[in-house]
């Protein structure tokens, strides 16, 4: 096929509207892109997950595997599939930020857990969403790299599991183990945070930011070359305080920062610290907000704090009560606006738009299928300078054709993609947008694609 052509077949393949029998077709072209989009929506038929379940290509089997709308009981027979890749993506399962993808029944778990190839039960070991009955097979599991997996992805290991494996004859398991539990048992530190483990940098530093430390051991971590573990120390709600006054003067400004956002400060003693927050800057919420987005308390001193990371942390929470998400509605810092909207469940309506059209990042319309994004006039910005913003025409529900056919023709290539994909927009202009290949997948994605089209781009 020519390029044209497979542009056309990857959107008729995204095409809410075409029949089983197109997509069964699509599903044995060979190329991997239009299988890929023929199982990326949300409305696959039954019939083609049974074809790409047992498709002879291992490659769209494991397209299956790790496919976040594939029904649990569809991924559940490849686990023993006889590609281990296939396998393996069945044990890993798929990724999903927001969404709760489905577990797979109970017993595929245990079918994986017995694997004979370790990679499987290793991939299947890092899941946090594993039965605990699984959970504690794979600790016992004869390769170290499984046990050390198994208990470093368990949120809360039982004693009796970190007691043996705190015993384990390999070194990095007994080492994962005790990080895993360092924080109930801080008779472990001082061999974690010993010199010669401190090349185990990540790990090393999350110790030395959590666990409690004696005197010596914060005193030298707080002056410790490397500006990563006085950060850390910085961090650690049990450093003594004329430690943090000392960090709070540290040259290093990510160490000073790290002291700004200390739990035990008044708002007067963070604004004395020579700390700044770019609009742009990425900073983790500290641990003792992280941990309490659910403590109401908590999140009121955040979210009325000056330090911009607090508040940041704040819009992190999907607990916030009416007062306090209208509050970070109209902060100043953009990013605490952009995180209150991918967090909360019900952010103000208004703030979704204003924050979709002030969003300088790729993901600037993943908020947009949103139920409650406003859509009432959003014709309104078929004029704006902004492409983004006239594309969001197509998602006003009384736009007339007119204007999306208009819009077609705009400068911006990615306006005329989001109108060839509009079901208002004229048989004539979709056919010619189907013909121009800058806009041919939008428009076979189309469901107001003719049967007769749809059939004509399959020959």
């Amino acid at each position: 096929m020519d390029k044209l052509n497979q542009a056309q077949l990857i959107g008729l393949a995204q095409n809410p509207n075409a029949p089983t029998s197109t997509l069964l077709a699509l599903l044995g072209t060979g190329d991997h892109e239009i299988q890929r989009r023929v199982l990326s929506t949300p409305h696959v038929p039954a019939q083609v997950w049974d074809a790409a379940v047992t498709h002879p290509d291992e490659h769209v089997r494991r397209m299956v595997a790790n496919n976040r709308y594939a029904p649990p009981e569809q991924r559940a027979r490849l686990v023993t599939d006889p590609a281990a890749d296939v396998r393996i993506a069945t044990a890993q399962g798929p990724s999903a930020l927001r969404e709760t993808v489905p577990p797979l029944p109970e017993h595929a778990y245990a079918v994986l857990a017995e694997d004979a190839d370790r990679r499987v039960r290793e991939a299947l070991a890092g899941r946090h969403d594993i039965p605990p009955s699984t959970r504690r097979t794979l600790c016992a599991d004869q390769d170290p790299g499984v046990r050390a997996a198994a208990v470093h992805a368990w949120p809360d290991p039982p004693d009796d599991i970190t007691d043996r494996l705190l015993a384990d004859p390999v070194p990095s398991v007994r080492r994962t183990a005790a990080l895993k539990v360092v924080a109930r048992r801080p008779e472990l530190v001082p061999a974690l945070l010993a010199d010669d483990e401190l090349d185990d940098y990540d790990k090393a530093t999350k110790v030395a930011k959590t666990a409690r430390l004696d005197r010596e051991t914060a005193l030298r971590l707080a002056r410790h070359e490397d500006p990563d573990f006085r950060e850390a120390v910085a961090a650690n709600p049990h450093t003594p305080a004329d430690l943090v006054a000392e960090l709070a003067r540290d040259p290093e400004h990510e160490v000073r920062l790290a002291v700004s956002m200390r739990p035990e400060l008044t708002e007067e003693q963070r604004a004395a610290i020579d700390y700044h927050v770019a609009p742009k800057d990425f900073v983790r919420p500290p641990g003792w907000a992280w941990e309490r987005l659910d403590d109401l308390q908590t999140m009121r001193r955040c979210a009325t704090s000056a330090h911009p990371a607090l508040r940041r942390a704040a819009a992190y929470s999907p607990y916030l009560p009416p007062d306090l998400v209208d509050l970070l509605a109209e902060d100043d810092d953009f990013s605490v606006r952009l995180l209150l909207t991918e967090h909360h469940p019900s952010p103000p309506p208004a703030l979704l738009l204003s924050t979709l059209l002030e969003n300088p990042f790729i993901s600037r319309f993943d908020e947009l299928s949103r139920p409650e994004f406003p859509r009432e006039n959003l014709r309104r910005f078929a004029t704006s300078d902004d492409p983004g913003a006239r594309a969001l025409a197509a998602h006003d529900p009384d736009a007339p054709p007119d204007l999306i056919e208009r819009l077609s023709h705009d400068p911006d290539p990615g306006v005329r993609r989001v109108m060839a994909s509009d079901p208002r927009l004229p048989r004539p202009r979709l056919l010619a947008l189907l013909a121009d290949r800058e806009t041919a997948t939008a428009a076979a994605a189309n469901p107001a694609l003719p049967r007769e089209v749809m059939t004509a781009l399959m020959t």
